[in-house]
């Protein structure tokens, strides 16, 4: 079972983390970034969403069936966007070595993007983008990333995270395969 991030625990972070981090609490961007967070809040309510991962079995699926519907496509999926015919409504990427090496193509989606606070110094912070303040405190599932937001190790835990913010009352994971077999170990450079 998960348990919730109240708004009091979301306080006494902010409260007694500024001094281990002053940037995250008092920089601009930061800053920023909550208020476009909150204006997310409940936009979506009652709506159904589909978080779109990477995995192969993504090519054993009709993925056009989802044109119309809410989506939100994690790390490289904008590799898929001709074969799709459209692109997601939203983008969550959270690992900065997806950044450190993609993040000009990142930049240029056309979409709002949700990005981990760890990689703000490896692209530029335009109009559409939100970096998620992440917490280390314990494993939660923030009800309001626009305070902090509990990573959990996968882009995939951030977007339910943020999906269920944006107020979807059905979210389906679709491409979320975690048993496909790759080379190299994950988070390292491609060379």
């Amino acid at each position: 079972m998960l348990k919730r991030l109240p708004g009091a625990a979301a306080v006494h972070t902010l409260l007694t983390g500024w001094r281990a981090k002053p940037e995250w609490y008092f920089g601009r961007q930061r800053w920023q970034s909550a208020l476009r967070m909150r204006a997310y809040k409940d936009k979506h309510r009652g709506a159904r969403c589909f978080i779109i991962g990477n995995g192969p079995s993504l090519n054993q699926m009709d993925l056009t069936l989802l044109k119309g519907e809410f989506t939100i496509g994690m790390n490289r999926i904008y590799l898929l966007f001709p074969k799709l015919g459209f692109h997601t409504t939203y983008f969550a990427c959270i690992n900065p070595t997806v950044t450190e090496q993609f993040g000009a193509d990142i930049e240029q989606l056309p979409m709002p993007k949700f990005m981990g606070w760890h990689s703000r110094h490896l692209m530029n912070f335009t109009p559409d983008t939100v970096w998620l303040a992440p917490t280390t405190r314990q494993p939660l599932f923030s009800e309001s990333p626009a305070h902090v937001l509990w990573e959990g190790a996968t882009v995939t835990y951030a977007a339910m995270q943020v999906a269920y913010y944006m107020g979807f009352s059905e979210v389906i994971l679709i491409g979320v395969d975690h048993n496909f077999v790759d080379q190299g170990k994950p988070h390292e450079l491609v060379v």
